[in-house]
Protein backbone atom coordinates (compact mmCIF):
# COMPACT_ATOMS: atom_id res chain seq x y z
CA UNK A 1 0.00 0.00 0.00
CA UNK A 2 1.07 3.15 -0.97
CA UNK A 3 1.91 6.10 1.71
CA UNK A 4 -0.51 8.67 1.88
CA UNK A 5 0.58 12.38 0.14
CA UNK A 6 2.00 14.97 2.64
CA UNK A 7 1.03 18.63 1.79
CA UNK A 8 3.23 20.82 1.00
CA UNK A 9 2.73 23.01 4.08
CA UNK A 10 4.21 20.08 6.16
CA UNK A 11 6.81 19.54 4.23
CA UNK A 12 7.70 22.58 4.41
CA UNK A 13 7.75 23.13 8.02
CA UNK A 14 9.60 19.62 8.27
CA UNK A 15 12.20 20.89 6.00
CA UNK A 16 12.70 23.99 8.73
CA UNK A 17 12.59 21.99 11.82
CA UNK A 18 15.30 19.68 10.18
CA UNK A 19 17.26 23.00 9.85
CA UNK A 20 16.50 24.08 12.88
CA UNK A 21 17.91 21.40 15.00
CA UNK A 22 20.96 20.46 12.40
CA UNK A 23 21.94 23.86 13.27
CA UNK A 24 21.70 23.41 16.98
CA UNK A 25 23.67 20.17 16.64
CA UNK A 26 26.59 22.10 15.01
CA UNK A 27 26.23 24.73 17.10
CA UNK A 28 26.20 22.44 19.86
CA UNK A 29 23.63 24.65 20.99
CA UNK A 30 22.47 24.18 24.67
CA UNK A 31 19.35 22.80 26.11
CA UNK A 32 17.76 26.10 26.07
CA UNK A 33 18.37 26.80 22.61
CA UNK A 34 17.18 23.64 21.58
CA UNK A 35 14.02 23.78 23.71
CA UNK A 36 12.94 26.96 21.28
CA UNK A 37 13.48 24.90 18.35
CA UNK A 38 11.58 22.46 19.95
CA UNK A 39 8.73 24.77 20.81
CA UNK A 40 8.15 25.76 17.18
CA UNK A 41 7.70 22.20 16.00
CA UNK A 42 4.46 21.96 18.02
CA UNK A 43 3.70 24.75 17.06
CA UNK A 44 4.28 24.49 13.13
CA UNK A 45 4.11 20.26 12.78
CA UNK A 46 1.72 19.21 15.37
CA UNK A 47 -0.71 22.19 15.60
CA UNK A 48 -0.55 23.67 18.41
CA UNK A 49 -0.97 26.83 19.61
CA UNK A 50 2.09 27.47 21.19
CA UNK A 51 0.37 30.67 23.56
CA UNK A 52 -2.59 28.85 24.49
CA UNK A 53 -1.82 25.31 24.67
CA UNK A 54 1.85 25.04 25.76
CA UNK A 55 3.81 26.04 29.02
CA UNK A 56 7.04 26.55 29.58
CA UNK A 57 8.76 25.29 32.91
CA UNK A 58 5.56 23.43 34.25
CA UNK A 59 6.36 22.82 37.68
CA UNK A 60 6.28 19.64 38.79
CA UNK A 61 5.95 19.13 43.30
CA UNK A 62 7.39 16.26 44.92
CA UNK A 63 8.18 15.45 48.27
CA UNK A 64 10.07 18.69 49.85
CA UNK A 65 11.02 20.20 46.49
CA UNK A 66 9.51 21.55 43.41
CA UNK A 67 10.90 20.23 39.79
CA UNK A 68 10.16 21.80 36.68
CA UNK A 69 9.80 19.78 33.16
CA UNK A 70 10.37 21.91 30.31
CA UNK A 71 7.26 21.95 28.66
CA UNK A 72 3.65 21.30 28.82
CA UNK A 73 1.09 20.60 26.98
CA UNK A 74 -2.89 21.58 28.65
CA UNK A 75 -6.01 22.03 26.16
CA UNK A 76 -8.31 23.04 28.62
CA UNK A 77 -9.14 24.58 32.74
CA UNK A 78 -7.35 21.32 33.96
CA UNK A 79 -4.32 21.82 36.22
CA UNK A 80 -3.15 18.17 34.70
CA UNK A 81 -1.65 18.64 31.06
CA UNK A 82 -2.04 16.18 28.92
CA UNK A 83 1.53 15.71 27.76
CA UNK A 84 4.70 16.32 29.38
CA UNK A 85 7.84 17.00 27.44
CA UNK A 86 11.75 16.85 28.57
CA UNK A 87 14.30 17.99 26.17
CA UNK A 88 17.81 17.51 26.47
CA UNK A 89 20.27 19.06 24.24
CA UNK A 90 20.60 18.30 20.59
CA UNK A 91 23.89 16.71 20.92
CA UNK A 92 22.99 14.57 23.97
CA UNK A 93 21.91 11.18 23.28
CA UNK A 94 18.96 10.16 24.84
CA UNK A 95 19.53 7.53 28.11
CA UNK A 96 17.50 5.57 30.67
CA UNK A 97 18.47 8.38 33.29
CA UNK A 98 16.66 10.82 31.19
CA UNK A 99 13.72 8.61 30.65
CA UNK A 100 13.72 8.50 34.61
CA UNK A 101 13.34 11.86 35.20
CA UNK A 102 10.86 12.05 32.32
CA UNK A 103 8.50 9.65 34.10
CA UNK A 104 9.17 10.69 37.32
CA UNK A 105 7.43 14.61 36.31
CA UNK A 106 4.48 12.49 34.54
CA UNK A 107 3.79 10.39 37.85
CA UNK A 108 4.29 13.20 40.10
CA UNK A 109 2.42 15.79 37.99
CA UNK A 110 -0.44 12.70 37.26
CA UNK A 111 0.41 13.13 33.83
CA UNK A 112 -0.37 9.66 31.47
CA UNK A 113 1.98 10.95 28.52
CA UNK A 114 4.95 12.33 28.46
CA UNK A 115 7.93 12.61 25.54
CA UNK A 116 11.15 12.70 26.02
CA UNK A 117 13.05 14.32 23.06
CA UNK A 118 16.73 15.85 21.94
CA UNK A 119 15.36 17.16 18.76
CA UNK A 120 16.66 14.59 16.57
CA UNK A 121 15.21 11.71 18.35
CA UNK A 122 11.51 11.57 19.59
CA UNK A 123 9.84 9.06 22.21
CA UNK A 124 6.82 8.88 23.14
CA UNK A 125 5.65 7.38 26.85
CA UNK A 126 3.02 6.08 28.41
CA UNK A 127 2.15 5.91 32.08
CA UNK A 128 0.14 3.48 33.50
CA UNK A 129 -0.85 4.29 37.06
CA UNK A 130 -0.47 1.01 38.51
CA UNK A 131 1.50 -0.56 41.90
CA UNK A 132 4.23 0.20 40.71
CA UNK A 133 3.71 3.18 37.54
CA UNK A 134 4.21 1.50 33.86
CA UNK A 135 6.29 3.33 31.53
CA UNK A 136 5.71 2.11 28.27
CA UNK A 137 7.28 3.24 25.28
CA UNK A 138 4.47 3.94 22.57
CA UNK A 139 6.52 5.69 19.52
CA UNK A 140 10.20 6.58 18.41
CA UNK A 141 11.02 8.43 15.54
CA UNK A 142 14.26 10.20 14.39
CA UNK A 143 13.38 13.51 12.74
CA UNK A 144 16.18 14.12 10.74
CA UNK A 145 16.28 10.45 9.15
CA UNK A 146 12.94 8.63 8.83
CA UNK A 147 10.59 9.20 5.77
CA UNK A 148 8.08 12.45 5.71
CA UNK A 149 5.27 10.22 5.31
CA UNK A 150 6.99 8.44 8.59
CA UNK A 151 7.53 11.42 10.37
CA UNK A 152 3.96 13.05 10.17
CA UNK A 153 2.18 9.54 11.05
CA UNK A 154 3.86 10.09 14.23
CA UNK A 155 3.95 13.83 15.26
CA UNK A 156 -0.08 13.51 13.70
CA UNK A 157 -0.50 10.76 17.13
CA UNK A 158 1.07 13.54 19.21
CA UNK A 159 -1.35 16.33 17.64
Amino acid sequence: MANPPIDKAFRKSLSDARLMIDAVIKADANEAETGRRIERMFDSLMGYDIFKHITREHAVHSVGNSDYCDLAIQLDDSKTPVILIEIKRASTELATKHLKQTTSYAINVGCEWAILTNGKTWQLYHIAFTQPPQTMLIESWDLMDDEPHHISEKFGIVS
